[in-house]
């Protein structure tokens, strides 16, 4: 049993589509809970100040889901799908506040720290883990081609912006996930400048995946579009 207090503040919650188990997150680790017998599973141990598993950070969820979700339930209810973002390596910016929780002005700013990335900076580091209920959830990988960008655009490394214009990897953005029915899940992925578009589909009973579809545009970049896709 997991040793929640009655007012335990849970960061997300969401039913499964049976209605038979709630898949929640506290202190940014992933449970599941059987509603019937009361059951409760831990998936993640590993949830913290700078690991964030089931919800997004301040980035994702501000820049790119615009929403607080950042697990998925499969149509059977049988396979939860979820982020994991580490931004261990983000650095800190300190926001002055000159107004108070009552709105009063205050003659000194309060300074809030949070993990921002500027441009050139390292990015949360983020992957999608399928969890089956009752086994060892699984990290989606698949083969990267062997091209990157630094190759392809070789003749232009003298005016490279930063590290937000290259690699996938522990660069990839993930900007929507979507279950294509109980056993295939569609992620579409970006590079950090969204030039560089991926969709990946994923085997979740054989625990791969693979790219579908890949596109790069030279003048413009990829919308998030947070919609089932085409």
């Amino acid at each position: 049993m997991i040793p929640h207090s009655p007012d335990a503040e849970i960061d997300y919650a969401v039913w499964s589509p049976t209605g038979a188990k709630i898949a929640y997150v506290y202190k940014h680790d992933v449970y599941v809970r059987d509603m019937a017998g009361g059951e409760i599973h831990r998936v993640t141990f590993d949830g913290g100040t700078d690991v964030f598993n089931g919800v997004p950070d301040w980035v994702f969820e501000e820049e790119v889901f615009a929403d607080r979700a950042g697990l998925w339930w499969s149509p059977d209810s049988r396979h939860v799908a979820y982020l994991r973002i580490n931004e261990s390596e983000v650095p800190i910016y300190s926001i002055p506040y000159y107004i108070s929780n009552t709105y009063e002005p205050l003659s000194y700013p309060i300074f809030k720290d949070l993990k921002y990335p500027k441009a050139g900076y390292p990015n949360p580091v983020i992957d999608l883990w399928i969890y089956e209920i009752g086994d060892i959830a699984f990290k989606v990988t698949y083969p990267e081609p062997l091209e990157t960008r630094e190759d392809e655009w070789s003749s232009f490394l003298e005016r490279r912006e930063g590290d937000e214009t290259d690699g996938w990897g522990h660069k990839k953005l993930i900007t929507n996930v979507l279950w294509m029915g109980d056993k295939n899940v569609m992620l579409s992925q970006t590079n950090r400048v969204s030039d560089h578009f991926r969709a990946v589909l994923v085997d979740v009973p054989a625990k791969s995946a693979q790219i579908v579809r890949d596109e790069k545009v030279e003048e413009g970049w990829f919308e998030i579009v947070l919609l089932p896709l085409p």
